[in-house]
């Protein structure tokens, strides 16, 4: 498809110089189309990559974090593609190389909880290069214990669920606490 042909074009050392390539809102590019950009990015003089609403998905996002890794890339967007946590946990290992050389990572609106946000905060921690890291739009606690809201780098913005901040024991009496167990309270 159109994709495997980009692809191509952008691998090619001797032709292209093309330095930012912005696909954002093309839904057909999906999975497939995601896989053949990552197969390009490494040997790509590519610093930008815009690939928000490309309904891309969590499955391709291990192989674009292996690429962003071994490439050029400063700039990656995948908001709104629902990566979830599974693709926020391929792209903190990514971040967290040694060579990595990601400036900028949005990953607004695309299903990342808490547990995904660790990951990425984490990586955060062996990443001297990256300056923005925006989680917008997610469902990340922004008081959890990941610490996203003490690192300048991150932007939390808004979150797409209310977060309830009730200790168990501060339950209403005659009422479970979520969680409860009923035999317990018998």
């Amino acid at each position: 498809g159109g994709a495997a042909a980009l692809a191509a074009a952008l691998a090619d050392p001797s032709g292209c110089a093309l330095r930012s390539l912005n696909l954002a809102a093309n839904y057909r590019l999906g999975p497939e189309g995601a896989l053949s950009l990552a197969a390009a990015l490494p040997s790509s003089g590519l610093a930008e990559l815009h690939l928000a609403g490309c309904a891309v998905g969590a499955g391709p996002v291990g192989r674009i974090a292996a690429a962003v890794a071994r490439s050029s890339l400063r700039l990656l967007d995948l908001s709104h593609n629902q990566i979830g946590d599974r693709g926020a946990w391929d792209l903190a290992w990514a971040i967290a190389e040694p060579h990595a050389q990601l400036t900028t990572l949005i990953l607004k609106s695309d299903d990342i909880e808490d547990d995904g946000a660790a990951e990425l905060l984490a990586a955060l921690a062996h990443n001297t290069v990256l300056e923005v890291l925006d989680l917008s739009g997610n469902r990340i606690d922004p008081s959890g214990e990941h610490g996203a809201s003490q690192d300048r780098r991150v932007t939390l913005g808004f979150q797409s669920r209310p977060f309830l901040h009730t200790p168990a024991e501060a339950a209403p009496s005659g009422g479970e606490a979520s969680g409860g167990d009923a035999a317990s309270s018998a």
